[in-house]
């Protein structure tokens, strides 16, 4: 009797089991589906009762007898189908069974990768539900990743609040927090904070379609006809024309924003 390897499933066929366990193969279906008497509840009842998915432990399968074209009942056994059925052994028979069944597996670990052609109707129905079923673990994995980066893009969201009462102060701040991140430090270098300023001026040129160089030289022309020092004349610059501009505010609020989270979250 083989060992069935189909989709990654590992194996041993109910027979073999028995023949471990010293028992015939009729004594341990019954211990695995349990009496028609009611007597002894069985292993697969006992799962399917705690919702466990019963491919995991027992695949149902057939085989036939020399010169006979009757099929009869038999079960694939996984690693986790003979675990349980060594802690329901007892004393010396339990140990000789678990060094049995696991040198069996230990063997088939070692054969080479080769993948099995399902040949009957039973083995492709198997390898087809067992790729469904791996295909669903994949998508809700999957979904379990999405909803956690999700969850926590969103708690970053939630943790940028943005100090509107000392704007400038946390536009700075800000900008720091930014220039410790290690990518920003392996992209942008020693001169990351000048660059980090200009990258987001940039940004904002971009989605306000403004030109900051002239709004700063039309608000140092009215600071001048104003009546104001050379030396505020001269220190003024973007962040001056943003923050009197409540839409060039809003905006560069905004990407302040999305790069705290951008970067925060990788």
């Amino acid at each position: 009797m083989n060992d069935l390897q189909i989709t990654g499933i590992k194996t041993i066929d109910s027979r073999d089991i028995a023949e471990m366990l010293g028992k015939e193969h009729k004594e341990l279906l019954k211990e695995i589906e349990g009496r028609k008497d009611g007597k002894n509840v069985g292993i697969i009842p006992t799962l399917e009762k705690g919702s466990f998915h019963l491919s995991d432990y027992f695949i149902p399968s057939t085989y036939t007898v020399s010169n006979n074209k009757r099929k009869y009942p038999c079960y694939l056994i996984t690693k986790m189908g003979c675990e349980i059925l060594g802690n329901k052994q007892q004393g010396e028979k339990g140990i000789l069974f678990t060094a049995k069944y696991v040198k069996r597996f230990n063997e088939m670990e070692q054969l080479p990768k080769v993948p099995v052609v399902p040949t009957s109707i039973e083995d492709i129905m198997i390898a087809s539900l067992q790729e469904m079923k791996n295909v669903k673990l994949k998508i809700e994995e999957q979904g379990k990743a999405i909803e956690q980066t999700n969850d926590k893009i969103k708690g970053i969201q939630d943790a940028v609040v943005v100090d509107t009462q000392n704007w400038r102060k946390w536009v700075t701040e800000s900008i720091n927090k930014l220039a410790q991140s290690e990518i920003i430090i392996e992209e942008l270098g020693d001169l990351r904070y000048q660059k980090l300023r200009v990258n987001t001026y940039k940004e904002l040129e971009t989605r306000a379609g403004c030109d900051l160089r002239v709004r700063v030289k039309r608000l140092k022309e009215r600071l001048e006809k104003a009546g104001a020092t050379k030396k505020v004349i001269k220190e003024t610059g973007n962040i001056d024309v943003i923050e009197q501009d409540k839409k060039l505010k809003a905006i560069y609020t905004t990407i302040i924003r999305d790069m705290l989270v951008k970067y925060q979250s990788i």
